[in-house]
């Protein structure tokens, strides 16, 4: 069965090395668990159950991935963007699985590499930039024109209509306005 994660719960299910360690691990146990496939390297220094990784939607594992870069990030200068702003903001990406992380920087901003983690350099104006529990992400109008620009037209059409519906539907009520805006 599939299911979806709130950010509070991936969070939660996120692990890091020092947290394993302090519960037990040694540094060889978890290099035997993620080799044998019982707990899955998001990053170098965080951690998720395989069994939890295996039961999400994309949207979910995507969030965690996100979750793990942005805890990693060092600098601070990357806003996430893309598939990974949108699984940020609790977005479909039906029939779209990200193979990576995207995080736009300034076009001259200097930030190390992290493993998975696409990188797009371009200006990014401060409307177009919120932080969403917690984690600095393109602005949902951003974001939904930056997904449909790239996924295919299936996986445009769902995340562009969640995403007016995100700010223009409550209950049973279309709100005209907002959604022009």
């Amino acid at each position: 069965m599939s299911r979806r994660l709130s950010t509070e719960e991936a969070r939660g299910a996120i692990r890091t090395r020092e947290q394993l360690c302090d519960g037990g691990w040694s540094e060889r146990e978890i290099r035997r668990a993620v080799e044998a496939g019982h707990i899955r390297r998001l990053q170098r220094n965080r951690y998720v159950l395989q069994s939890l990784w295996d039961e999400l939607w994309p949207e979910s594992r995507q969030l965690l991935e996100v979750l793990a870069v942005h805890c990693e990030m060092r600098d601070g200068g990357g806003v996430l963007s893309y598939a990974s702003a949108g699984a940020a903001h609790g977005l479909p990406l039906y029939r779209h699985v990200p193979s990576r992380v995207h995080a736009t920087f300034a076009p001259n901003a200097r930030s190390g590499s992290r493993p998975r983690l696409a990188r797009h350099c371009e200006p990014l104006p401060d409307e177009d930039v919120e932080i969403h529990d917690g984690v600095p992400c393109t602005s949902l109008a951003r974001t939904t024109f930056d997904v449909v620009r790239v996924v295919p037209r299936e996986t445009a059409v769902a995340f562009a209509d969640a995403a007016l519906r995100k700010v223009a539907v409550e209950g049973r009520t279309y709100d005209v306005d907002a959604a022009e805006h």
